[in-house]
């Protein structure tokens, strides 16, 4: 009797396996009928589309039920390392557009084909301002690299004096060139910067001769410094005393400043 009970139940079982065959693994994207690939989102979503006035944003994001790890991507830079994470801080942003894309992949390393993506524009110098580019420096120990000191929604800018400051345990000054406000030193331009231990003083004079001097957004000056060996981070910081002055050496307030950073890795 209970042979033939055994016997039948078996028999239930390959008929109803014939009959509805499940398929319950949810990675296999070839022989599951009901697979779902990777989706991801931006749950920020407001800030697609807008100008920010600040150099820093937090981008949110979220992916569908067996997604458990993300990348990311600011820009050109490269996609970021795996991580459970949902968001991210991103600072030192610079003035202009910006795009960042996000995508999740699945336990099996399937990976969303189509990232999310936002665009969107920083404004965060208010005119007229000086600002370091790129306020971000991640370099390597011993390279050599270029920073710039911006002017920002300047108009009728003829003199400037300027002061930054930075560590030179970490860094290490070792050049300068005229900016694209300056254009050539024959058209009576003038550009002169001091290292002193760490302040760099510039004095700069456009060309003059016209009397109407520079206006709207450009480089002032090119720094190249090289990196120590050693790692560590350091500011770039402009001087609040930091001056801009029209021909007739009257004062032009300097609204807004924005200070680099430099991280040697």
């Amino acid at each position: 009797m209970n042979f033939r009970l055994h016997h039948l139940l078996f028999l239930i079982f390959l008929f109803s396996c014939d009959q509805n065959p499940v398929f319950d693994n949810p990675y296999d994207e070839e022989n599951n009928p009901n697979y779902i690939p990777p989706e991801t989102i931006i749950t920020s979503e407001s800030i697609n589309g807008t100008i920010l006035d600040t150099s820093g944003v937090t981008v949110a994001w979220e992916g569908n039920e067996l997604v458990i790890e993300y990348s990311y991507k600011l820009d050109d830079n490269a996609w970021s390392e795996w991580s459970a994470a949902t968001s991210v801080t991103l600072d030192y942003l610079d003035e202009g557009q910006h795009s960042f894309r996000v995508k999740g992949r699945y336990e099996s390393l399937a990976e969303d084909d189509t990232p999310a993506e936002v665009d969107f524009e920083v404004d965060a110098v208010q005119g007229p301002g000086l600002r370091v580019y790129p306020l971000l420096s991640e370099v390597s120990v011993g390279s050599s690299f270029d920073v710039y000191l911006y002017a920002e929604e300047v108009a009728g800018v003829v003199f400037a004096e300027i002061q930054m400051s930075y560590d030179p345990a970490i860094v290490v000054f070792s050049g300068y060139e005229a900016g694209n406000m300056l254009g050539d030193p024959s058209d009576n331009s003038i550009l002169i910067v001091e290292d002193n231990m760490g302040v760099l003083d510039i004095t700069l004079a456009t060309n003059y001769t016209d009397q109407s001097g520079v206006s709207g957004t450009g480089s002032l000056v090119k720094l190249t410094f090289s990196a120590a060996n050693a790692q560590g981070s350091t500011d770039l910081t402009v001087s609040g005393g930091s001056a801009f002055l029209d021909f007739g050496n009257n004062d032009i307030t300097i609204a807004d400043i924005e200070n680099g950073l430099v991280v040697v890795e």
